[in-house]
């Protein structure tokens, strides 16, 4: 794991960039501007590589959209693992307009098992998420990252790219405990 502190070492970086079999950013990054402006060199490492973004990557990203958008379709799997509150921001600034999250709540209430307790409850359950919920097939088509597949931490975690979508129910602790979304992250690095 790089520490992006001492951005001054930029060839220690580039070399660590070059040899690496894929990239996790977000967790513990910050939003000083002034660091992450002198990354470029990280962007440009993303071509070919597997990428998973959370946390406050996703500040960088609504920052710096058009290069940070170029540098992700480069990639050969991209992954984003955003909360609600980071889709949210996210999907405001590529469309123009808050997600409706009622809707997918609605969706999610109609499916199989709703009425079930949770111990009851398919852990995995396949869903059609574009015809339910229009504005997920409207923001992947407008984001055009060709290989995205999003794993977005709700209250039942939706799981999706363009192609598919999954539900996942499987009985958890609280969702924003400390460090569980950096531990996702590391995750799926670890399996693409």
């Amino acid at each position: 794991m790089l520490s992006f502190s001492n951005y001054n070492e930029r060839e220690t970086y580039q070399r660590t960039l070059a040899n690496a079999s894929g990239i996790a950013i977000g967790s513990g990054l910050g939003r000083n501007l002034a660091l992450v402006e002198k990354l470029d060199f990280l962007l440009a490492a993303f071509e070919g590589k597997p990428v998973v973004i959370d946390a406050d990557f996703f500040y960088f990203l609504r920052v710096h959209t058009k290069h940070t958008l170029e540098a992700l379709r480069k990639a050969r799997v991209c992954v984003f693992t955003p909360n609600m509150v980071e889709f949210d921001k996210l999907f405001n600034h590529i469309m123009g307009f808050d997600f409706d999250f009622k809707n997918l709540d609605k969706f999610i209430d109609t499916l199989p098992g709703s009425d079930l307790p949770p111990e009851e409850k398919e852990e995995i359950l396949e869903i059609n998420l574009f015809d339910n919920v229009p504005q997920l097939k409207a923001f992947f088509e407008k984001i055009d990252i060709p290989s995205l597949h999003v794993v977005l931490k709700y209250r039942e975690d939706v799981i999706f790219n363009k192609k598919s979508a999954f539900l996942c129910r499987a009985k958890a602790s609280l969702k924003r405990c400390g460090g569980q979304g950096d531990i996702l992250t590391g995750l799926c690095s670890f399996l693409i």
